[in-house]
């Protein structure tokens, strides 16, 4: 019965997770690498990285590494033939983290800075030259030129889907609301009462057959299967109702605590020795 009902409560975690928000940085890892300069100090270089970097995050789902936190990463000294050589760019990708990487050759022209990226995938070992991003100090800045070139950078990410409000949301301060999860926990506690109900109802009415066949007043040939058919089946539904009763309590739980700023915290887990719920928070 605990191996069951273990099970059960590893279900409604699993539930309860898919239900919370995916964190915002979840995506493809981006390592951004200068790998040549002309014209160009290394600060200069590593601030136009950086918002090559920014620009990235704002339009792609994506976790990116560029600018100074880059460099550290990388080796003291990077050749400039590294996204040429398959063995360079899979020791870049370790050291940065990431599944793509965009290398940079930055030159400075007199007034115009032009960046060469090249994109390489250093798992498939993809390498590919990328359009040339070009900033001019009396022309477009280089936040409007990164932003409208990071679609077309990684064209294979996801991109970041612009948030739009017909209107104000009105504030909640305090009001009580049903969250996602509250309502997946909901939904299975209903579940594992339905199911529990059904099985319990099957038991009873094996045990009128057995009734209704006289197996209680004399020996019936398959009485041995047939009554512990019954037994599973009302073991089964003991279990059900006690999962409906913890989902239940913790959509309960979710749903009080919801008026707050904060979510209260809920865990629910299991090991070798049965299963846990922790519940904490304020009402």
């Amino acid at each position: 019965m605990n191996k069951i009902l273990m099970k059960l409560l590893a279900s409604l975690v699993v539930l309860l997770a898919a239900a919370a928000p995916a964190r915002a940085d979840e995506g493809l890892r981006i390592g951004v690498v200068v790998a040549t300069r002309v014209n160009v100090t290394e600060g200069e270089a590593d601030a136009l990285a950086g918002k090559l970097g920014d620009a990235l995050r704002d339009q792609l789902i994506a976790d990116v590494v560029a600018g100074p936190d880059s460099r550290r990463r990388q080796p003291p000294t990077l050749d400039e033939d590294c996204v040429a050589r398959p063995a360079c760019v899979r020791d870049i990708a370790e050291r940065l983290g990431a599944d793509e990487l965009l290398f940079l050759v930055v030159v400075r022209l007199g007034p115009r800075v032009q960046i060469d990226p090249t994109w390489a995938r250093p798992r498939t070992q993809q390498v590919a030259s990328r359009a040339a991003l070009v900033i001019e100090d009396r022309g477009q800045g280089a936040v409007a030129v990164f932003t409208g070139a990071a679609r077309r950078l990684f064209p294979d990410a996801a991109p970041r889907l612009a948030e739009v409000r017909l209107a104000p949301p009105a504030p909640r301060e305090s009001g009580r609301h049903v969250a996602p999860a509250t309502a997946v926990a909901g939904a299975v506690s209903l579940a594992a009462l339905a199911g529990g109900i059904g099985l319990a109802l099957a038991a009873r009415s094996d045990y009128d057959d057995l009734e209704a066949d006289g197996c209680a007043q004399m020996t019936c040939p398959d009485a041995e299967d047939r009554v512990d058919s019954m037994e599973n089946k009302a073991l089964a539904a003991d279990v059900l109702f006690g999962a409906s009763a913890v989902a239940a309590g913790v959509a309960v739980f979710l749903y009080l605590g919801s008026g707050g700023a904060e979510e209260p915290p809920v865990r629910v887990g299991a090991d070798a020795h049965g299963a846990h719920v922790w519940l904490g928070g304020r009402f």
